[in-house]
């Protein structure tokens, strides 16, 4: 089993080099770190320098929050990690993520799941939601830094304001003479390669796809899933299929995460058991703060080898 690790990330050095150490230690797998170009790659290069399986992807992308260049990101780090070959699986992290569970057990569920795609969504296209429908029917921008483009999502937020009176139509994207039905779900997912292939072909084949979405609010939570939904991998994902829960939970894959208001940051030793009761592999938020906790979870994962 070896295992490409996605990483996107823009901040705290000290916690990306963390992470992407423990991710490589003891194994063969590989770190493909996509840094924000608006980011000096200065301090990450220089804390991971002597990690021959940690790799700078290139080309860097200026990323901006809730815009389409997270997708070219994710894109460009599929495309460097399929291009050094002989990777069984492809696991998508934010940056500020830590593994729950040691390198070894994290091989050992892969091996016994060895066809599932780690991806769950909500059919968008049929929800009622408007908060939902917004990113789809109306056209940001958030990637522009022209006033133009600003005074456009400023409107956005105006017709936001009077939502109540608005009913959109429901939203689907074109693909040729095919109608697709949108899915949305989180950014973090685990992929096999044969889906990693279908998505980098799909990017690279229906260019009106890539344009629509490249006007949707927060992309990286639609754009994958409406590829691998509208395609037979939907069959190997942990539900067969959407989910019609609403709950946050629904949607979670190996990636843990609490978003009450805004998405916790772990800290403490006493968060994990709430976090090793979670069922999943990783979790989000951790940063350098989290000092306490990660040690705890090496120092659990040092006494179970």
């Amino acid at each position: 089993m070896k295992i490409a690790y996605i990483v996107l990330a823009h901040t705290d050095p000290e916690h990306i080099a963390r992470l992407a150490k423990k991710l490589v230690k003891g194994t063969q797998h590989a770190v493909f770190l996509h840094l924000d170009q608006k980011s000096a790659i200065e301090p990450f290069r220089a804390l991971l320098k002597d990690e021959a399986r940690v790799h700078f992807v290139e080309p860097r992308i200026k990323v901006y929050w809730g815009g389409y260049s997270s997708v070219e990101a994710t894109i460009n780090a599929f495309r460097q990690a399929r291009q050094n070959g002989g990777f069984d699986r492809f696991v998508v992290l934010q940056g500020l993520e830590y593994p729950i569970h040691s390198n070894q057990e994290i091989e050992a569920f892969f091996n016994e799941h060895p066809d599932t795609e780690f991806m769950r969504a909500r059919n968008e296209t049929l929800t009622k939601d408007f908060n939902d429908l917004k990113k789809y029917r109306l056209r940001w921008s958030m990637d522009r830094d022209k006033r133009s483009w600003r005074l456009v999502n400023a409107g956005n937020i105006l017709i936001c304001k009077l939502g109540r009176l608005i009913r959109f139509k429901k939203p689907t994207v074109k693909v040729g003479n095919a109608s697709l039905t949108i899915y949305r779900g989180w950014a973090h997912f685990a992929l096999t390669g044969r889906a990693i292939d279908y998505i980098l072909n799909f990017h690279d084949s229906y260019l009106e796809f890539n344009r629509f979405f490249m006007h949707v609010y927060a992309p990286d939570e639609s754009y994958f899933h409406t590829i691998l939904y509208n395609s037979p991998f939907i069959n190997q994902t942990p539900d067969k299929g959407a989910t019609n829960d609403a709950s946050l939970d629904a949607l979670l894959n190996v990636t843990y995460f609490e978003y009450p208001e805004r998405v916790t940051v772990f800290t403490q030793k006493a968060d994990y058991p709430t976090l090793e009761q979670s069922g999943c592999l990783f979790f989000r938020k951790a940063t350098s703060e989290s000092q306490e906790l990660l040690d705890h979870i090496d120092s659990v994962h040092h006494r179970e080898r």
